[in-house]
């Protein structure tokens, strides 16, 4: 097991993203654990991979065309062997539409068959200014303003 949690993070963020774009709910939804948790942009949990597949087929069907998703890590660490917890942004945009910026928190376990999303949480970013402090605080860190 790699302890390179950047590198983990960012290869089934691309897979995710990919199935994502592709309209797939059964290679988005064989990424998560059989035993994962979504909480949804819209509130409902998500309890197991069953019924993130069936969130997902309706999620797809809804569209008239897949949406492209970029997903952006942020900051991944383990927290212990073979658990990693990673913040992210994610950039969907709808065919003729504007982008929307979503963060996410995911939680990805090792399990046999490799690495895969334990837990996902999905929020829209806020539109309020943040507050003086934590915008300097990342800046300070990552650089970015």
């Amino acid at each position: 097991m790699s302890d390179d949690a950047a590198g983990i993070v960012t290869a089934v963020e691309a897979a995710y993203a990919d199935a994502y774009s592709s309209a797939s709910p059964e290679r988005l939804s064989a990424l998560f654990a059989p035993d994962a948790t979504v909480q949804t942009e819209w509130g409902p949990v998500l309890r197991n991979r069953s019924e993130i597949m069936h969130g997902l087929v309706a999620l797809f069907a809804a569209a008239a065309s897949p949406d492209a998703l970029t997903n952006t890590p942020v900051f991944s660490h383990h927290i212990s062997p073979g658990v990693i917890v990673s913040h992210g942004t994610a950039t969907r945009v709808p065919v003729g539409g504007s982008p929307e910026r979503f963060l996410y928190t995911r939680v990805y376990a090792h399990r046999d068959d490799g690495w895969v999303i334990a837990a996902n949480h999905i929020a829209r970013a806020s539109t309020h200014a943040a507050p003086d402090g934590i915008a300097d605080e990342r800046a300070a860190r990552t650089g970015q303003a």
